[in-house]
């Protein structure tokens, strides 16, 4: 099974419209990809300043 860790940062988190700030909302509560029960797909948003 293969798979990716890591951090991405937003610089200018300002610069996302509102839509695309929900969808990663969205997307840290449901989990995207396959093989979602193992884990994948899970991501944590966190502010950092």
């Amino acid at each position: 099974m293969g798979g990716l860790i890591g951090d991405i940062d937003i610089l200018e988190p300002s610069q996302l419209s509102d839509s695309e700030l929900a969808l990663l909302v969205l997307g840290q509560y449901l989990g995207v990809g396959q093989r979602r029960v193992f884990g994948n797909g899970r991501y944590r948003l966190s502010c950092n300043g």
